[in-house]
């Protein structure tokens, strides 16, 4: 069954705002807990690794299928989905596995989607990060999926994003094909970063994070309803965004599962979101005539360096999900400060299988 998208015009906005901002280089190592068990699935060789009680001493490895892109571990089982193109157009195939050898596809939806997460209750939580899901009315990045008597997922209810107002907003206007034409308003714009990454899975809860606004939504894995929203900034309200949201810097920098259920965050400190690309602005003005914006990372890179100088420090959270207890935390083996934009960008770590953190290669 083919699902409706609608089109989303701010993306073809982001491209030099994004540049001028430090991303990390890489995406973090995904890692899930079964249990006392850590699984580890490394986004550059797509090998997925167990370790914990009853597993050699170096833990147990199968490498992702080819075409497969890893969802998430949950209800005991490995997710992936693998993209495939047919005579009606692009799909998306399910597939689970026990044991991280054999899959078994589970079921299929006509479209495009980013990325899933099954939940207890037998539907899938989704979201889409270039195109908005639709039901006909309006919009949202996100939408919760039931499996129909064909075995083809189907779309149940949109999960809207908690703002007092909708963040896709329909523009009266639509395509020759008949898809109405959505957009979010530019002051919005950096939420849609939230659906470029993974949202981290707990034991009980779905973390869908921002790393600008530092806003964390926390979801029910049992029926994928929304719990709360943490925001690590304090200062950083719904108003703060749509003030300020095209100046803030990127502030979350990892985010990692507990064995017990909670979330570690590492992030940079307030006033380096909120003040960074005001105080040292990184902005196409500085380009040279007739340079392409999309090749011009080096002329950034001067006001970036700044901004580390200013702002060096690492603060560490925990988050407990069920009440939104977000507490100070001071990890063993993970740096304070930053000692240079090369580090920021780098800046990764991963859980041990005994629930202590370290920078990632330094296992």
């Amino acid at each position: 069954m083919q699902i409706k998208f609608v089109h989303v015009f701010s993306i073809c906005l982001l491209g030099v705002s994004l540049q001028a901002q430090i991303w990390p280089e890489a995406v973090s190592d995904r890692q899930f807990w079964d249990d006392q068990k850590l699984i580890t699935v490394s986004v550059t060789d797509r090998n997925i690794k167990v370790e914990g009680p009853g597993l050699p001493r170096n833990g147990r490895s199968h490498q992702l299928p080819d075409g497969f892109r890893y969802l998430a571990f949950t209800e005991g089982a490995h997710y992936a989905m693998r993209r495939e193109n047919g005579a009606s157009g692009r799909s998306c195939v399910i597939f689970s596995s026990t044991d991280g050898k054999s899959w078994t596809p589970v079921g299929k939806i006509g479209g495009d989607i980013t990325g899933f997460v099954p939940l207890g209750n037998g539907r899938f939580f989704a979201y889409v990060s270039l195109e908005s899901l639709t039901d006909g009315k309006t919009g949202s990045h996100m939408a919760l999926f039931r499996k129909n008597d064909k075995g083809d997922l189907i779309q149940d209810s949109l999960v809207p994003y908690p703002l007092s107002v909708p963040l896709c907003q329909f523009t009266g206007k639509r395509s020759p094909e008949g898809k109405p034409f959505f957009e979010i308003p530019g002051q919005w714009m950096v939420i849609q970063q939230t659906f470029f990454e993974p949202p981290v899975v707990l034991k009980d809860f779905i973390c869908v994070f921002n790393r600008q606004t530092g806003w964390v939504l926390v979801f029910k894995r049992e029926d994928g309803s929304l719990k709360r929203t943490v925001k690590v900034y304090s200062s950083i309200d719904e108003e703060r965004i749509k003030k300020d949201g095209a100046t803030l810097e990127v502030g979350l920098l990892c985010l990692q599962p507990t064995r017990d259920g909670d979330l570690l965050i590492a992030a940079r400190i307030e006033d380096a979101v909120l003040h960074s690309r005001k105080l040292f602005p990184s902005s196409p003005d500085k380009l040279l005539p007739g340079q392409n914006p999309f090749d011009a990372e080096k002329a950034f890179i001067p006001e970036q360096r700044n901004s580390v100088k200013a702002w060096p420090d690492v603060l560490y959270w925990r988050l407990d999900p069920e009440t939104g207890d977000l507490r100070p935390d001071s990890p063993q083996g993970l740096p304070a400060k930053i000692g240079s934009l090369e580090e920021l960008k780098r800046f990764r770590f991963r859980m041990r299988a005994d629930n202590t953190p370290s920078m990632h290669g330094t296992h």
